[in-house]
């Protein structure tokens, strides 16, 4: 997760990767023009490769040697190869090594750096860091899934016919090679195991389903194998509420044999608090008193369900949006919710609950609100005709929002005249129609011409995202070449 000055946890071919920051901060005005870096690995590593050299001074190539233990590296900079830093430059080496084998204590590995310019003083330095390459220990560790945190714990609280997942997992550190392991489960009275379940089919099953056990005789188990044992198990009851009968636990056993001696052995458990069975949720009832309203106008509306000894979450479907997870209220108490509405129709209104161990219910009765325009409120593109024009019927199209409008489809129809001689029509899209910016629009260049008589022009609007177009209607004259619009 980081750089850092200690590492632990190591197993043999594990690759750990080193870092070595060289700043010079001592003369401000003597360049450093030849360096030697040398590195010391502990007993455990052996050096593989170095992955980057990085500095914000400059430099050539270095030559890099490695003993023939590969646990001495040097970078050098010298004669030929030069490095130039200056006060407040830095050099940084990266370097990787591999885990060969495991020491008795913790390993230091140092890194001692000498460097000086064409003539004057030598500066010296060194760092080291920690490395444990002790032996890890061997471990057996049983588990259970808690799906609403979604890992595996040592406690997790359960229903009466819920189904849960154990999980058994070995890590074996060892010189010996394993070939016979021995594992075995007792499940505790509230249990049953599920046959074919296990990731790993078990060699036997008691009767009662309460005892799995596992003889991997054909494994070869070396330095570093894991073995995970994955199966469920089917709640039939139910623990105690006293402090003593409250949790049951599941146990675990296993032994690892060489040659008929063990080898390894160990113990361990998972508790389950089991409670009578849950049931979600009743339908929610949601009700209101309006049930008719204007657009951008708030209406309140009243939800309740049960839900006896669990905390309650709702769900509501708005008809235009369902919101996230309201909560929690207690069972039976009836909570009050607002919503409002953009856009003019009729919306059916829902909701659901689900209580605190995640069981989600049913969806409740549907209520129908109608919404209608807000007659005050303008519309988003205003549409605006020319009083006067010549040869074509002209508009302005003006963004009353705060946002740009984009890709806004439009086009225009006229239609009338004398004997109905006149139908023209114009259309096009505008990129951008930014706020309060009018952009003209026309439809009839030259068809209007010669005429007379009553007109009729209807433009429609429809910009990206919207799905009804928006649409304005006008009436006029054409006198010969001029346009009168009302």
């Amino acid at each position: 997760n980081g750089w850092a000055e200690y590492v632990d946890g190591l197993i043999l071919e594990n690759i750990v990767k080193f870092k070595i920051d060289i700043i010079y901060h001592a003369c401000d005005d003597y360049k450093i023009k030849n360096m030697i870096v040398t590195d010391y690995l502990p007993c455990c590593l052996e050096y593989v490769e170095t992955t980057s050299i990085t500095t914000t001074g400059s430099m050539d190539p270095a030559d890099i040697t490695v003993d023939e233990s590969k646990k001495v590296i040097e970078w050098d900079w010298t004669y030929n190869n030069e490095v130039t830093l200056q006060y407040g430059d830095s050099l940084t080496i990266e370097f990787d090594a591999i885990v060969t084998n495991y020491c008795g204590e913790i390993g230091e590995n140092w890194v001692n750096v000498t460097a000086w310019g064409c003539s004057g003083p030598t500066f010296y330095g060194e760092d080291n860091a920690s490395v444990d390459c002790t032996r890890p220990d061997s471990t057996f560790d049983k588990k259970v899934w808690n799906g609403n945190g979604k890992a595996w714990t040592d406690l997790i609280e359960t229903y009466q016919g819920e189904t849960i997942k154990f999980k058994l997992e070995l890590e074996y550190y060892g010189d010996d090679e394993v070939i016979d392991v021995y594992i075995k489960d007792e499940l505790p009275c509230i249990l049953l195991y599920v046959n074919g379940s296990a990731n790993i089919e078990p060699t036997g099953v008691s009767e009662d389903l309460k005892t799995i056990w596992w003889n991997l005789t054909d494994e070869e188990i070396t330095h570093g194998a894991k073995i995970v044992i994955i199966f469920y198990a089917y709640v039939e009851g139910y623990t105690g509420t006293c402090p003593e009968c409250n949790i049951t636990y599941n146990e675990a056993w296993i032994k690892l044999y060489v040659d008929n001696e063990i080898v390894y052995e160990d113990y361990d458990t998972a508790g389950i608090k089991a409670s009578p069975m849950n049931y979600p949720p009743s339908k929610p009832k949601i009700s209101g008193y309006i049930l008719e309203a204007k657009t951008g106008e708030e209406l309140t509306f009243y939800i309740k369900a049960y839900d006896p000894g669990d905390k309650i979450y709702y769900q509501i479907n708005w008809g235009d949006v369902t919101s996230g997870w309201l909560g929690p209220y207690t069972s039976g108490i009836q909570i009050e919710v607002k919503h409002t509405w953009s856009q003019a129709g009729d919306y059916t209104i829902k909701a659901r609950a689900k209580d605190e161990h995640g069981y989600i219910g049913e969806w409740g009765n549907e209520i129908t609100v109608t919404i209608i325009k807000d007659e005050e409120e303008p519309e988003d593109v205003e549409i605006s005709f020319s009083r006067l024009s010549t040869k074509s019927v002209k508009a302005v199209l003006t963004n009353n929002l705060e946002e740009n409008l984009t890709n806004c489809e439009w086009n225009m129809t006229v239609k009338g005249g004398l004997l109905g001689r006149i139908n023209v029509y114009g259309n096009g899209t505008i990129t951008t129609l930014e706020p309060g910016v009018g952009q003209k629009i026309s439809a009839g260049w030259g068809g209007l011409l010669p005429h007379l008589g009553r007109i009729t022009a209807v433009v429609n609007v429809l910009p990206e995202g919207y799905t009804e177009p928006i649409t304005k209607t006008a009436s006029g004259f054409v006198i010969g070449r001029f346009v009168l619009m009302r």
